[in-house]
């Protein structure tokens, strides 16, 4: 069965929300993580005996920059998602993320920083058991929560391709919004999207039509 364009919106939508979630978790467990790295404390992790903060200036760095991504998440994930919502409430940057070829260049950027994140979270969390150790069980939590977030957002992302492939073969440029035709299937025509409905006009057969507005995360 085909994927129809109100499908991949809400596809889309759920899973913008389900990263949202997930990076909210994310930002708690790496906090977690990083509180533990910086007590002065000696820790066994992943079979090296370390002594007092200082020891943990690599791993600080993996958790340091998935906090850092946690939070770019966290504030570009719903200027998407609420995109339509926040242009309606006059907020001027959303003007610019209620947009195709934006919101793919976000989806994109943060798919690979998840990416990062995921990578050298698990250089650091070593194989094996944690032996009871509770900061080798915070930081393979964090590690586990941004690989959920990475596969989220390639799903997403994978959606959104589709999007942005139809929208230019229907000849609608990338930086307006995707919407429908009035008859629920994809057409690519740009929001919104206006009719002819003057007399002396030769615009489509459906003339009276004024502005449609489709959801769009």
């Amino acid at each position: 069965m085909a994927i129809t364009d109100t499908l991949l919106t809400i596809l889309r939508f759920w899973l913008y929300a389900t990263a949202s979630g997930l990076a909210a978790l994310e930002l708690i467990l790496d906090g977690v993580a990083l509180g533990a790295l910086n007590k002065k404390y000696t820790y066994a992790f992943n079979g090296v005996i370390y002594s007092g903060s200082g020891g943990f200036s690599e791993e600080k760095g993996a958790a340091g920059w998935t906090m850092f991504v946690t939070i770019i998440t966290l504030f570009l994930i719903p200027t998407v998602l609420f995109a339509r919502f926040l242009v309606s409430r006059g907020v001027g940057f959303a003007h610019h993320t209620n947009k195709t070829g934006i919101e793919l260049a976000i989806t994109a950027t943060l798919t690979v920083f998840w990416l990062v994140a995921g990578a050298v979270m698990a250089n650091y969390a070593g194989s094996g058991g944690c032996y009871g150790s509770s900061l080798c069980s915070k930081f393979r939590a964090a590690t586990a929560f941004a690989w959920l977030i990475f596969f989220d957002l390639a799903a997403a992302l994978g959606f959104l391709i589709i999007t942005a492939v139809r929208q230019k073969k229907a000849g609608a440029n990338l930086m307006v919004v995707y919407t429908v035709d009035h008859q629920g299937e994809g057409t690519g025509l740009p929001y919104p999207v206006t009719y002819a409905n003057q007399a002396g006009d030769k615009g489509p057969e459906y003339q009276t039509q004024g502005t449609m507005q489709m959801p769009q995360p």
